[in-house]
């Protein structure tokens, strides 16, 4: 049982990094296509507005036509995802709400995205430490054989919610 017990607390957090490790690769590509997306959205805005539009008639207001439109394509060319939806708040001309729509959209998924990622990283960067402080412990543990079945199992209890919750967020990732 002793090399059993070895085995399993120091494959789990192996096993465990490379999942991570593979898992924020995809994470980073995601994020980094949304936020390509997004830009795609405020240079389309800025595209369809004509030239004689941005600078006589107003969208939301005469005054900050012309400020509403230089900072989006400021924003734009710094691919800064946070002012270019600002910017795009700002116009309040109906005929760019499904511009509007789907740039807020896709925001509010980029946000969940990453609250998501980071709170199961967490999780399972936890897991990983818990399987390595265990492993000191380990001539402790295998005398006890009550305690090492309650750590077999609580490992083996977070392996699944952990796996359950990056599965989640990549499924949810594929579908949007």
């Amino acid at each position: 049982m002793g090399n059993s017990f070895y085995y399993f607390f120091s494959a789990t957090p192996q096993v465990l990094g490379g999942i991570l490790a593979l898992f924020g690769v995809f994470v980073i590509f995601k994020i980094q296509n949304l936020k390509s997306q997004m830009i795609g959205i405020g240079q389309s805005i800025v595209n369809e507005i004509p030239l004689d539009v941005r600078y006589l008639i107003s969208l939301s207001d005469k005054e900050h036509t012309n400020t509403i439109i230089k900072d989006l394509e400021k924003s734009i060319q710094g691919h800064d995802i946070k002012n270019v939806r600002i910017n795009i708040n700002r116009i309040s001309n109906p005929y760019y709400g499904e511009y509007l729509n789907n740039f807020n959209g896709l925001y509010k998924f980029l946000h969940f995205l990453i609250k998501r990622t980071i709170t199961w990283s967490i999780f399972t960067a936890g897991l990983i430490v818990l399987c390595l402080a265990v492993i000191p412990l380990g001539n402790y543990i295998l005398n006890h054989s009550w305690f090492l079945y309650f750590s077999f199992g609580l490992v083996i209890v977070c392996l699944v919610y952990c796996f359950y919750g990056l599965i989640s967020i990549l499924r949810r990732s594929l579908l949007e």
